[in-house]
Formats: structure tokens, C-alpha cells, sequence
């Protein structure tokens, strides 16, 4: 309509006849394409389905969408799209006209070749005229994340100092389900065995309290992440996340009760068992660089948690200071994972008080914790 003003405006101004014929054209083009999208109604429901929400990062994964028309008319020709990772990235479709009711369904497949949590959607609908002059979007989907998990080696299980063993004086007394020591009472959780259900604290407090025995402590095992960002190339960042992810498993497996922790967020809690491998891996693939970190803050995650770990692994770089580990003595059983965040190999840092796993650039993980044989937590 303000290029068709602009041609009258101009006609009148130098007097060309012509152009106002054009002015008219424009306008009966433009009422044209309005007039046909106010004709033609349309409603249509997207839904989308996962059929896997978590991923191992470079596995391929895909996502499942479906298309119903709502209206009672045909829908017209449509155009589609599905956003990825915020709106980054599409899944684009042309949707020909459907029938009342009628639903059309498509699958495209998603990139996880980088670790991270991805959202999916909400879809987009988008109807334009035949001149694309004028357009109608419509949103519908909602959205979905996709949780792709940092890639990591299969290592053996995990051999470290069991409760009442020399290595493990500093372990504690955890809750279980089946001892026989009564320890102490907590609400009811979803998934809680009612048999375990206090009956005389839930009538007093009115609501289920549940009964938690003691026994005594089977080893844990802290890992402690470096997230700080003055530590790491982008590199260096993604592979210590890769060794958290490797330790993790490999002291799940071998039975061990796990805590991760990183700089700058929160930690995992401690637990065994494949939901905690889960909520582990979680944890990491949400993971991003710790901008505010001080130089304390490692120091601060490690201490703060130290005590109730029967054995302490930090994975930094070689830009780690060696006072950021310093603290009156190292915690029994405690190491430093080093990842070297160039190609030298065996570069090290010789400064480091604790006992010190080089990884260098372009080794294998698994090759690298082999090689620094058996540790001083079996």
C-alpha cells in the first residue's frame, strides 16, 4: 500500500499519467492477497514425540511429528518448520492441503555430534498468499529438550578402600533401606517401600514418615570438575566433562557411591546405581564454563565436600595453580586428573601437591588412566 501512495503521489507531482494506473494495480494486488487469506480459515495441531529424550553424544537420534487438520475446510499449502537448539537450526516441511481431520505425519533427524541440552520446537505454520504478498503464522508443538550426554571411555570398574579399611577412616554412615540400626526419619517419597513408613511419627506429624536405618558405609568416591574458564580451551573443557563422565561410570560400576561436583554449579548429590549414572550425566551435559570463577573456588568445592568422601578426584588442566589445591593435607586417597590442553605430550605440572594422571592431547582417556597403573585408592 506505501509503494502504491509513493506512485500516485508521484504521478500527481510530475504529472505521469501512467503511473497511477500502476498505483491502482498495487492496490487491488495488495487487497487481493489480503482478501485471500481472510477466506481461507485454518487451524492445524502439530505434536511432536521423542522417541529417545537422552542421548551418548554422536548417537543418532530422531524426532517424530505429526500434523492434523482441525478446520472444516482443506487446508491450504503450508509451509512448516520445527526449531532446534533455540532457533538456531530448522526442520523445514511443505505440508499440501489435508482434508478435515485428516493428520500427516514426518521424522527428521537431529545433530548430537556436541554435547549439550537442546530444545525442540515449538513448530511453526506459515500460509502465504500465491503472490507473497501477505503471510499468516500460527505456533503449535510446545517444546521439548533433547539431553545429549558427553561421550566417554568404558573403563574397568573402579577399586577403591572400602568402609573399615585403611583408605576409607574418613567415610561416614549413610541411610539405607534394610539395616537393622535405626538412624533417622524423613517424609514420605514417591517410590519409598510403605513397609519402611514410621506409623506412630506419620500420626503425629500427619503426613508419612519414613524409617532409615544405617549401615555402614561402602566407599565414595568424590570427582570434583574444574569448570573454571580461565583453565580451559573449548577443547579442554568438553574432554574434562568426557573423564568426569568415564570416572563416574567406571565407580558406579564397581559399586562404589558417586558424587560429581563442578565449579560453578550445583552437584549431583550421593548415589548409586543407573539412575544416579543418569542424573550424573545429566548434570554434564547441562554443564557450561564457570565465567565467575575465583581462583578459591575450586578449593571451596573440593573442602566443603572432602570430608564425607572416602576418596577425592579433581580433573583440571595444566592451568590449574597449585595453591588453588592446597589446603593443610590432601584428602586420603586424593589425585589430580590432568588434561594438557595442547599437543605436547607429558607436559605435567610438577607443582601440583597431590598425586597427578597426565592426559595428554589426543590420548585416549582410557589409554592415559591405564598407563598410570594401579593408584594409590585400590
Amino acid at each position: 500500500m506505501i509503494i502504491a501512495a509513493v506512485l500516485a503521489f508521484a504521478g500527481a507531482l510530475v504529472r505521469i499519467d501512467e503511473l497511477f494506473p500502476v498505483a491502482l494495480a498495487a492496490v487491488v494486488l495488495v487487497g487481493t492477497a489480503l482478501l485471500w487469506g481472510r477466506l481461507r480459515p485454518w487451524k492445524m495441531e502439530g505434536r511432536r514425540y521423542l522417541p529417545v529424550s537422552r542421548v551418548p553424544q554422536g548417537t543418532p537420534a530422531q524426532v517424530e511429528l505429526s500434523v492434523t487438520n482441525l478446520g472444516r475446510r482443506p487446508s491450504p499449502v503450508l509451509a512448516a518448520r520445527d526449531p532446534f537448539d533455540g532457533g538456531r537450526r530448522f526442520a523445514r516441511f511443505a505440508l499440501s492441503p489435508l482434508q478435515p481431520g485428516a493428520t500427516v505425519t514426518a521424522r527428521y533427524r537431529v545433530p548430537t555430534n556436541q554435547r549439550g541440552l537442546f530444545s525442540i520446537g515449538p513448530m511453526e505454520f506459515r500460509c502465504s498468499d500465491p503472490f507473497g504478498l501477505s503471510a499468516a503464522n500460527r505456533i503449535s508443538g510446545g517444546t521439548s529438550t533433547l539431553c545429549v550426554h558427553p561421550a566417554f571411555d568404558r573403563l574397568a570398574p573402579l577399586e577403591l578402600a572400602h568402609a573399615g579399611s585403611e583408605g576409607a577412616q574418613r567415610g561416614t554412615t549413610r541411610p539405607t533401606s534394610h539395616g537393622e540400626e535405626f538412624y533417622a526419619l524423613r517424609e514420605y517419597q514417591l517410590g519409598d517401600d510403605l513397609r519402611r513408613v514410621h506409623w506412630a511419627s506419620s500420626a503425629r506429624a500427619d503426613r508419612l514418615m519414613i524409617r532409615e536405618d544405617q549401615e555402614p558405609t561402602s566407599s565414595r568416591l568424590l570427582l570434583v570438575g574444574d569448570l573454571r574458564r580461565f583453565v580451559h580451551t573449548s577443547a579442554s573443557f568438553e574432554r574434562t566433562l568426557s573423564i568426569l563422565a568415564s570416572l563416574a561410570d567406571s565407580g558406579l560400576r564397581g559399586n562404589h557411591s558417586v558424587l560429581v561436583a563442578c565449579t560453578g554449579s550445583k552437584d549431583s548429590g550421593w548415589g548409586e546405581g543407573p539412575v544416579h549414572a543418569l542424573a550424573i550425566l545429566d548434570l554434564l551435559a547441562g554443564a557450561q564454563p564457570d565465567s565467575e570463577g575465583k581462583a578459591t573456588a575450586l578449593r571451596r568445592c573440593i573442602w566443603e565436600r572432602a570430608p564425607e568422601a572416602s576418596t577425592v578426584i579433581v580433573v583440571t588442566t595444566d592451568g590449574v595453580i597449585a595453591s588453588d589445591l592446597t589446603e593443610s593435607a590432601a584428602p586420603h586417597g586424593a589425585f589430580v586428573v590432568l588434561v594438557e590442553r595442547t599437543a605436547k605430550a607429558g607436559a605435567g605440572n610438577a607443582t601440583l601437591p597431590w598425586p597427578v594422571v597426565s592426559v595428554p592431547m589426543g590420548l585416549p582417556f582410557g589409554t592415559a588412566w591405564s598407563a598410570a597403573g594401579k593408584l594409590a585408592t585400590k
